[in-house]
């Protein structure tokens, strides 16, 4: 990161935040002829974001939702957040991935999901959400990825934090 006094006065960064439903290629405890329709999934992911500064705070949960989508391909990239405006550049804000909620259909059939990660103090959740973080992608935008997969439904996303330069 460059010092603030050594930062052009007009330059700036503006952090967004996006989401990605991975294909499912393994349902774990989902056994189906090869023959079968496509399973469908209408989910919502829950995204936890942290982000402060001088002239620009946020902090609060963003939603992702993914409606009737093939879980073989996987969804688009979606925008959850997005700063609401430009402002100098300093910390990388934090995410995490809070909780997915939702349904994966298997015809006329549906069979409700709730994700979440582990807490402190709680039982290990019936379907937990494992995260991988990684930093920086080789696109020159992206900060911070984090790769999920619930562990008993399957669910896989991906969460990136992308950083734009932008003119204050």
């Amino acid at each position: 990161m460059i010092p603030q006094d050594a930062w052009p006065a007009s330059a700036g960064v503006r952090h967004r935040v996006t989401v990605t439903l991975l294909p499912i290629l393994n349902q774990v405890g989902v056994s189906r002829s090869a023959q079968a329709s496509p399973l469908r999934a209408d989910l919502r992911i829950f995204v936890r974001i942290s982000d402060h500064a001088i002239d620009s705070r946020f902090y609060g949960t963003a939603e992702a939702r993914f409606s009737d989508v093939d879980t073989s391909t996987g969804g688009a990239e979606t925008l959850v957040w997005e700063d609401a405006r430009c402002h100098r550049e300093r910390g990388i804000p934090k995410i995490s991935l809070v909780r997915i909620e939702g349904a994966i259909r298997d015809g006329d059939k549906a069979t409700p999901l709730t994700a979440v990660g582990r807490q402190i103090g709680l039982r290990v959740p019936p379907d937990e959400i494992v995260e991988r973080k990684g930093r920086a992608d080789n696109d020159g935008l992206t900060l911070t990825v984090i790769d999920a997969v619930t562990k008993t439904s399957g669910i896989a996303v991906r969460v990136r934090l992308k950083g734009e330069r932008c003119a204050l």
